[in-house]
């Protein structure tokens, strides 16, 4: 009897264990999600993985397979080639999780057409990233549909919510013909970039896919139309254009090239990348800069800056500057940006912060800028390892534990410095003033961004102490079966 009440508590005490076992990691939250390489079947009615695709109430995007099947409603044409997706306008997204494309070759999101000119397919959605990434971006369209290229293609606003934000680019590779950037190969319209960066590199090679007219090409984004207003994003990716055959390049850090509408803004933004131009066609022009390849149009730049080295042999008539090719308009206000890099360039005077202007439309961009040695301490010298340069209150570490002050009569009191809770201005990285250490680092970011993975660890923590109650348990009824036994 003594023997079947003691199996009877261990094989108790054994399901609950199962229980607990099996309960507790399935409610850990995924963390990153890696895509297989296969796009579902359109379906212009998915549900995701929630919401109503308000802009309170966003569709979630919580697997590689929910994003793969955004981009392919986003391109979706019928065998003739009649477009047959939906552009989401007005439609915004939420992504819940990190993605790894794994390498695997990923399709732009819109902007894929035979031509160099309007696309029938493009994303005219709100993307919020939620501060999560994608990484391992692998994008190498087919020759003559390389011309809107990047992790989206084009994005065009007509009506509604537009505009990206919280969103990184990890790591990849990204190569194509003209309007090519780590984040988006063209933006047209207006909207507002906020709090984004790209680490992919960019490599141009129209090689299979020769083009007349303008190409462009950035880490960032290659072509900029309209009024967009870019805020504390970067670019950490290289630059670099093996062979472009277009008539004039624009080639820069961060954006290649502005047109229409009364240009884009640019607050608090970023080049680290490196920009070397290879060879263009016989006949071509390059405008190579390091922040800005040629804003065409008038454009406030303020606050920016350029720490990635300029390196063309082969401007052709063109330009080349340590921040920005060719200003081409007279509106255009460049103020307090700085570049630390220096400039290889051909036939041109070293350490130009612009290369030059249209004279026949432009007069000097007004503001105060410089160009400032490597060596120098004015600016604080961004890590690549960096993530996001703006980061919620929330997601922040808590400040550091400070000592009481000493109560000992024979010490004097002394009051114990405070460090205060870390602050939004904290992660901003200034873009003038020695305050390196107000600059994010990229072990703050990385802790912040893993929360999910805390999570998983206090559930596992949580399992441990169950398991070792149920252990001390077995040992106790283990004794009492003993002693019952004796």
């Amino acid at each position: 009897m003594k023997k079947r009440i003691l199996t009877a508590i261990l094989s108790a005490i054994l399901l609950t264990t199962s229980m607990l076992l099996a309960a507790f990691p399935a409610s850990a939250e995924e963390t990153v999600s890696k895509w297989d390489g296969n796009y579902p079947i359109v379906d212009l009615n998915a549900a995701f993985s929630g919401g109503t695709g308000t802009a309170t109430d966003p569709y979630l995007l919580s697997s590689a397979a929910d994003l793969a099947q955004m981009a392919a409603n986003v391109n979706a044409f019928d065998k003739d080639g009649n477009y047959v997706g939906t552009n989401y306008e007005g439609i915004s997204f939420k992504l819940t999780v990190d993605i790894d494309l794994d390498n695997k070759l990923w399709t732009p999101i819109g902007g894929g057409n035979a031509t160099n000119g309007e696309p029938l397919n493009f994303f005219s959605g709100h993307f919020d990233g939620n501060f999560h990434t994608v990484s391992n971006l692998n994008v190498k369209p087919e020759a003559q549909k390389d011309v809107h290229v990047g992790f989206f293609g084009y994005i065009l606003r007509k009506t509604g919510v537009v505009g990206i934000a919280n969103f990184g680019i990890e790591s990849g590779t990204v190569t194509g013909s003209t309007r090519v950037g780590g984040m988006a190969g063209r933006l047209k319209g207006t909207m507002t970039i906020d709090n984004c960066y790209s680490k992919a590199n960019i490599v141009v090679d129209s090689t299979a896919n020769p083009l007349t007219g303008w190409s462009a090409a950035a880490g960032f984004v290659g072509q900029a139309d309209g009024t967009i207003n870019f805020l504390d994003c970067y670019n950490a990716g290289n630059v670099t254009i093996t062979y472009v055959s277009a008539t004039t390049a624009a080639i820069g850090g961060f954006v290649g090239y502005t047109t229409t509408g009364s240009g884009p803004s640019f607050s608090g933004c970023w080049n680290l990348g490196n920009v070397d131009v290879v060879a263009v066609s016989e006949g071509a022009s390059a405008e190579v800069g390091g922040f800005a390849g040629y804003l065409k149009v008038g454009s406030n730049v303020i606050g920016c800056y350029n720490v990635g080295e300029v390196k063309t042999t082969v401007y052709k008539g063109g330009y080349a500057g340590t921040f920005m090719g060719q200003q081409g308009a007279a509106s255009t206000f460049v103020d307090n940006c700085h570049a630390t890099a220096s400039l290889v360039a051909e036939g041109l005077a070293a350490d130009r912060f612009i290369g030059g202007a249209d004279v026949a439309t432009s007069t000097p961009a007004g503001g105060t800028n410089s160009i400032i040695a490597k060596e120098a301490a004015v600016l604080p010298q961004p890590n690549p390892d960096y993530d996001f340069i703006y980061l919620p209150d929330s997601m922040l570490p808590a400040p550091p534990a400070t000592e009481p002050p000493a109560t000992d009569e024979q010490t004097p009191e002394v009051t114990p410095e405070v460090t205060p809770a870390p602050t939004q201005e904290a992660t901003k990285a200034p873009t003038q003033a020695a305050t390196t250490e107000k600059a994010p680092s990229a072990t703050t970011a990385n802790n912040a961004t893993q929360e999910p993975t805390t999570e998983k660890k206090g559930c596992g923590a949580a399992v441990s102490g169950v398991l070792l109650i149920l252990v001390s348990c077995v040992g106790a009824a283990w004794i009492v079966g003993k002693k019952n036994e004796d």
